[in-house]
């Protein structure tokens, strides 16, 4: 068998192992969303089967893929590269001939098979996964709108709003006391009442927590007359309270988000809008602009996969570093940097005038040719250009 083959099996192999270990890794790491937090919250009290449970993790696991995938396979370059440089290994290959291209080979096709893998998520499965979690909690909600309430805890699942009961009585809620809070966090009312009920709105998509024989304890407006209490309070036989489960489920029903569409909802929506295309003085221009941003910025990301392992390996070769734990850094700050690049470049969606569908390609262009540049020098034998790199 030809020995360049077996090396490229041998480069393939562990590239390979070391991209599922770190994308696993990430993907780990990125599950810390309020929503799955919750979810895990609910899993831990028995509120979900782990059927149940293992279905929405399953249904996040595309989305963090595509973040987690460009962390990875820079991870793994420089994992496997920098421990065959450290050892000579790679000296030795080239002195038998091969050039840096012909070593890093594998190292490209799982690139390109990484970026083609992320582009199909980011394009297809992860909206489409997205979707089908929101619709599992909305069935698992609808079936039992008690679900996020827990007796003698404080409930924080309602962004602006804190719940406590004392008794949970089959579908009765007994000792219920609310805590009203400002975008600052601050308490603006508070409710006590003796007894309650939650209800699931299909048509708005909010739980609706009825409450009955009640109290209501507030604080009067700095510009009401000195004379009224600065505390007031009333009662009430019954009242209600709308609770948002955007946090959790997202918008419900149609939605413009384009961040929850595919590639046909995103390909209708700019043939909808297609007549901004005209210009920036067209009303549509700047919806038009979106659509497209959004849909480089996906595409972007799987090109992220190739820009990344480009970067990596004249890294992986000077570098030269057998410690994990310092190639993981090196692979965290080096994607930081870039999603940074590219967290930048789509906040400017709302300037559609500076055109950011294009400025999104800007950390990709740098990237491959900072990339391809040190490339070069390592493949002549310069090494970097920053010798203090060097370890």
């Amino acid at each position: 068998m030809n020995p360049f083959l077996l090396l490229h099996r041998f480069i393939f192999r562990n590239l390979l192992l070391a991209i599922v270990l770190a994308v696993g890794i990430f993907s780990f790491l990125l599950v810390s969303g309020r929503a799955m937090e919750d979810v895990l919250m609910l899993f831990s009290d028995g509120r979900l089967s782990p059927a149940l449970f293992g279905q929405l993790v399953l249904l996040l696991i595309p989305y963090l893929i595509a973040f987690a995938l460009p962390m990875g396979i820079l991870t793994a370059v420089l994992l496997v590269l920098g421990r065959l440089s450290s050892q000579l290994e790679l000296t030795a290959m080239r002195a038998a001939g091969m050039s840096l291209w012909q070593i890093c080979r594998p190292v490209f096709l799982l690139a390109f098979l990484g970026a083609v893998l992320t582009i199909s998520i980011n394009l297809y499965f992860a909206p489409q996964a997205r979707e089908q979690y929101r619709h599992v909690l909305h069935q698992t909600i609808q079936e039992d709108p008690l679900i996020f309430v827990q007796e003698g805890v404080f409930v924080r699942n309602f962004p602006g709003f804190i719940i406590y009961v004392d008794e949970r009585v089959g579908n009765e809620l007994r000792g219920i006391r609310i805590w009203d809070m400002d975008e600052n966090n601050e308490v603006v009312r508070m409710l006590r009442a003796e007894s309650g009920g939650m209800a699931f709105d299909e048509v708005s998509g909010e739980m609706v927590l009825s409450l009955y024989q009640g109290l209501a304890e507030w604080q009067r407006d700095a510009g009401e007359e000195q004379r009224i209490p600065r505390v007031q309070y009333g009662t009430f036989e019954e009242t209600g309270i709308r609770l948002s489960l955007v946090g959790l489920l997202g918008e419900s029903g149609p939605t413009t988000r384009l961040s929850r569409m595919d590639i046909f909802g995103l390909w209708t929506e700019m043939e909808l809008f297609s007549a901004g295309k005209e210009g920036r003085d067209h009303p549509d221009f700047a919806r038009w602009v979106s659509i497209r941003t959004e849909l480089n910025e996906r595409l972007a990301m799987g090109v992220a996969v190739f820009s990344l392992a480009l970067l990596g390996v004249p890294m992986a070769i000077e570098i030269r570093r057998r410690d994990t734990f310092a190639n993981l850094v090196i692979a965290l700050l080096l994607a930081l940097f870039f999603y940074l690049l590219m967290i930048l470049f789509a906040a400017l969606e709302v300037r559609p005038e500076w055109r950011p569908d294009y400025l999104i390609w800007v950390p990709n262009v740098l990237f491959i040719a900072l990339g391809g540049y040190l490339f070069y020098r390592a493949e002549k034998g310069l090494g970097l250009p920053l010798a203090f790199w060097r370890k």
